[in-house]
């Protein structure tokens, strides 16, 4: 059986880089079309690096031509290797050839050319590996069925269009905010949405608390606020199966925490499930859970990726430190939070990871005490810390009529919101047992010290 050739476009390869020879000013647009990688034939990529790295350093050969380049090549190593002729004469003949382009304006084209076939042969690579790694043993189905999805996925992806320059790219995103396109997704909370911007595209949010802080109740709270108001989003709940958190789920719709944790509430139950069924079942599909506890960091890093592949505008992880970090943890940490960070922006989309102090009970809270190692804290865009207040707090609330004292059983610190402009401030917010529910109650307004002397 003859084998086949992997797509290619000898004649485009060639007109790209005989048009980056004749209009040295288009290299710069041609570079954001296409990479080295891109070239079938192993002396293109060589000669793309080569005047690519001319164009960087103009000092050492000059503005690229056929003459400086050839120079530029014979410094990197013999012209035979390199262009894979059998002489210097043939090698030297067959870069003048690149000089010979129909039309040098049009090598954008010519360069999309390129990429489009590179994309189908990393296709072709990547099913043939995912086949063979099926036949073989693919080990934990889903596992792999998601990581096979992120990967063909990222692939099958189209190329985002190369802004025209750095400035016109800052426009756009100006016009993006300005138009609304660009907004942030509120919270149920009016102060944490205008104070923090959790959920501005491209912003990840990790959102700390000790046990009976009821951190995941807030993100539940939340998760079927935005599914009420239209916004795509999915849960990954890596403790407890998605049944347990569908029945809190309707228990916050209901504003009943009984037909969550009484067992003779049978009648009430199937009432409130009557009641709240169309929710129910579009809420669903959007709660996922982990039921043999297998997850990873990478499973969970795929789930995320085909989530928001699928059009998903918030994706949240409760708690992520239930994820397995391998064994070197701290390096899968800063992996994991680096690859949400990549997938926030390009997809514009926002992610929730759910954690909680790394040492016991009752530290003072702060960015630092955040488990799961350095890089959530340090790489993450907005960190909130939720306490418990037992017996309850009393604080002094920034209102509209003044600053007036209120009772609260929850705060929330705002350890660093890069979106937003509250980062320092705390705002209270009061748990009800009875509904399951978070209501705010507002901006703490900050204790002044007395100094020792004034009266």
């Amino acid at each position: 059986m003859t084998e086949r050739i992997p797509p290619h476009d000898l004649a485009a390869e060639m007109c790209v880089l005989g048009a980056m020879l004749l209009l040295p000013s288009m290299v710069p647009q041609i570079r954001e079309i296409v990479q080295a990688t891109d070239f079938f034939v192993p002396a293109h990529a060589a000669i793309f690096k080569t005047i690519c790295w001319m164009t960087d350093h103009p000092a050492r050969f000059g503005v690229p031509d056929l003459v400086t380049l050839v120079s530029a090549l014979r410094s990197r190593g013999s012209l035979v290797k390199i262009i894979g002729k059998p002489t210097e004469a043939e090698c030297i003949e067959y870069i003048v050839a690149l000089g010979e382009v129909p039309d040098s304006a049009n090598a954008p084209r010519y360069a999309k050319i390129v990429r489009d076939k590179a994309r189908l042969r990393a296709l072709i690579s990547e099913c043939q590996s995912t086949a063979g790694a099926a036949w073989d043993d693919a080990g934990e189905v889903d596992a792999f069925m998601a990581a096979a999805q992120t990967r063909l996925a990222e692939i099958c992806r189209a190329p985002r269009p190369p802004a025209e320059s750095a400035a016109a790219a800052i426009a756009e995103r100006v016009e993006d905010i300005a138009s609304g396109r660009r907004a942030s997704v509120p919270w149920p909370w009016e102060a944490l949405s205008y104070w923090a911007r959790p959920c501005a595209p491209g912003v990840v949010t990790v959102l700390c608390g000790e046990p009976g802080a009821v951190k995941s109740f807030m993100l539940q709270q939340a998760l079927l606020h935005w599914h009420r108001a239209g916004v795509s989003v999915a849960g990954l709940h890596l403790e407890k199966d998605r049944e347990y958190h569908l029945s809190r789920a309707l228990a916050q719709l209901a504003g009943d925490a009984n037909l969550w944790i009484r067992e003779n509430a049978d009648d009430a139950r199937r009432a409130a499930s009557a009641q709240h069924a169309e929710t129910l079942e579009s809420y669903g599909p959007c709660c996922f859970d982990d039921p043999d506890g297998s997850a990873t960091l990478e499973s969970v890093r795929a789930w995320i990726d085909a989530r928001t592949t699928e059009g998903a505008r918030i994706v949240a992880v409760d708690p992520i430190t239930a994820a397995h970090g391998g064994l070197r943890p701290w390096e899968e940490d800063k992996r994991f939070v680096v690859a949400c960070q990549s997938i926030a922006a390009r997809r514009g989309c926002s992610i929730v990871l759910v954690t909680h102090p790394r040492m016991s009970r009752g530290q003072r809270p702060t960015v630092e005490g955040l488990a799961g190692g350095l890089a959530y804290s340090r790489l993450s865009d907005c960190v909130l810390w939720l306490s418990a207040n037992h017996p309850p707090a009393e604080s002094t609330i920034k209102t509209a009529l003044g600053n007036t004292p209120f009772e609260h059983n929850r705060t929330l610190a705002l350890f660093k919101t890069r979106d937003g402009a509250g980062q320092g401030l705390t705002i209270a917010y009061n748990f009800d047992h009875g509904t399951l529910r978070l209501a705010e109650v507002g901006v703490i307004v900050p204790q002044t010290k007395t100094r020792k002397g004034d009266q």
